[in-house]
């Protein structure tokens, strides 16, 4: 379903009202997209030292939703191998990673083997943070490539599944984490499949503009 007539599209390809946003410096170091080493630096945000300012990005993000996280709340043993993963969501009841390109085989391997040992979903989110088109749909992300892959689930009993990303209940503004868009799948106490509705999906769509601008000293 379209953004509104007034939304604007931004330099960046992501679009949204004129108010949320303000004028990049093109000299500006968080100017989008960032440089890979600008992406690794370390940022403090709510009282946490984020090893990354992609990590802080998405904590931007799980804030203005309300989603509670626990960042590196403490490591894990897999086998001999510690593991400290990025965050523990306790309303979600998972833990996300935050990759860059893409994980690599040894990364996954340890997803897999939190997801196995804590007997918790793991989710790991790569590429960086959705860019949506005029449409409402996710058009591409930072790295350029099909929207539509950039979240792998590993579950308790050990399969790997491409194709996740955040969705929202459009009866109530459920949050979840959902394949294929699939939003029926998210619990919540209306128990119906309800009809598009646009508010809940700008709700989202903001929240991902706040982590994509979000501006550090």
């Amino acid at each position: 379903m379209p953004f509104p007539s007034e939304w604007i599209e931004y330099p960046d390809g992501s679009w949204g009202p004129p108010e949320t946003r303000m004028p990049r410096s093109t000299s500006s170091p968080d100017s989008s997209p960032e440089s890979a080493e600008f992406r690794s630096r370390p940022t403090d945000y709510l009282g946490n030292h984020f090893r990354s300012r992609s990590e802080a990005r998405w904590a931007v993000i799980f804030n203005f939703l309300g989603l509670k996280f626990e960042y590196e709340p403490r490591a894990y043993n897999l086998g001999g191998i510690g593991y400290l993963p990025d965050f523990w969501m306790p309303t979600l009841r998972c833990f996300i990673e935050i990759k860059g390109p893409h994980p690599t085989p040894g990364e996954k391997v340890k997803a897999r083997g939190l997801a196995r040992v804590t007997q918790r979903p793991v989710y790991i989110f790569f590429c960086g943070i959705p860019i949506y088109g005029p449409d409402g749909a996710p058009r591409d992300f930072e790295c350029g490539e099909d929207a539509k892959a950039h979240g792998y689930q590993y579950t308790p009993e050990g399969e790997e599944n491409l194709g996740h990303a955040f969705g929202v209940k459009e009866c109530c503004g459920a949050l979840g984490i959902v394949y294929d868009a699939y939003t029926p799948r998210i619990f919540c106490d209306c128990g119906v499949d309800p009809e598009w509705d646009t508010s809940f999906l700008m709700t989202l769509q903001m929240a991902f503009l706040r982590g994509r601008n979000a501006k550090w000293n």
